[in-house]
């Protein structure tokens, strides 16, 4: 009885095609003296890049061939400028092709695959047959019936349905509905790679996990009393150092309060000049009122004294004009 199964598809190569190329390079002035290196490093350049004249994606080159036997310099340009011919290996994927995938990430709306390990293709859930469906808790589409796994790693032989290009690469879309298509195996590296990327992004509960308690790292510092001769020299060695720095941490106490000593002697010596100067003040202040109130005290006097001398004078002459017109009287009347 012959078996009903598909006859999977394997790798064939008209989708890959040779070509021999004319070009012209400008090398840098660093490739003079071997510009058969530079050369290469500009070939180098060119692999894995889509280019729109080859219409496909360069895989390799060979059969370098120089054209001419001495670089170019044009004008005030520094690059050198020479003409070569070399083939390229170009990939050319159609409509309608069938390729081998290898499957690097699943979802709920399509599957992300790599052809020949470069080459992005996708298949969206609409090119994936009916049977499968996915399964959210694992994460990949298995079928009902015979529950075949779609997961990342997973070889599928598919059918280009479309080709779209940028600058410098292509994505290809493609088709599991074709009865030429299907699961032809598994990849376990590309899983390990997958594991691999997933552990070293790790998420907070993984963070949680490896940042240990303080209680337990403080129960592994704290050796058991069944220790090696090591141990014991670890704890002697830590003893000596907990000593140290207590030593350094009395001497720093000390040295604070002797500073604080000195502090507060300074302030109290501070307040004594400060209680001095205004003493100094005071007395200076007394003296002066003293010595106003003495010469107010002697000018109430000096005034006092005139008063009684302009008095005095005053009666005398009194007492003369008197006499006079006594005197004056008296020879009238002896007249």
């Amino acid at each position: 009885m012959k078996s009903t199964s598909p006859t999977l598809f394997q790798p064939i190569e008209n989708c890959f095609e040779e070509v021999r190329v004319k070009l012209n390079l400008q090398l840098p002035p660093m490739d003079t003296g071997s510009l058969c290196n530079g050369t290469k490093a500009m070939l180098d350049r060119l692999i894995f890049r889509y280019k729109k004249e080859l219409d496909g994606i360069i895989i390799s080159y060979y059969d370098i061939v120089h054209t001419d036997k001495e670089a170019k310099i044009f004008y005030d340009s520094p690059y050198l400028g020479i003409n070569i011919q070399v083939k390229f290996l170009v990939f050319k994927p159609f409509n309608g092709l069938l390729l081998n995938g290898v499957v690097k990430r699943v979802s709920s709306t399509h599957i992300s695959l790599l052809v020949f390990g470069i080459i992005s293709a996708s298949i969206p859930k609409t090119s994936i047959p009916k049977d499968f469906v996915f399964d959210h808790s694992a994460n990949m589409f298995v079928k009902k019936q015979s529950k075949a796994k779609i997961s990342v790693g997973t070889k599928i032989a598919f059918k280009v349905l479309d080709v779209s290009a940028d600058r410098h690469n292509i994505s290809i879309q493609g088709d599991m509905t074709d009865s030429s298509t299907g699961i032809i195996g598994f990849d376990e590296n590309a899983e390990f790679s997958n594991n691999y990327s997933n552990n070293k992004t790790p998420t907070k509960n993984n963070k949680q996990q490896q940042t240990p308690n303080k209680s337990n790292e403080a129960s592994a510092a704290t050796p058991s009393k069944e220790s090696t001769p090591t141990s014991s020299k670890a704890e002697s060695s830590s003893d000596d150092k907990e000593q140290d720095s207590k030593k350094r941490k009395k001497d720093s106490d000390s040295e604070s309060e002797s500073d604080s000593s000195s502090s507060e002697s300074e302030s109290a010596s501070s307040s004594s000049d400060s209680s001095s100067s205004e003493s100094s003040s005071e007395s200076e202040d007394e003296r002066k009122k003293k010595k106003a109130k003495t010469t107010k005290q002697a000018s109430t006097k000096n005034v006092k004294k005139s008063s009684k001398k302009s008095s005095s004078d005053s009666s005398s002459s009194d007492s003369s004009s008197s006499e006079s017109e006594s005197d004056k009287k008296k020879k009238k009347k002896s007249k």
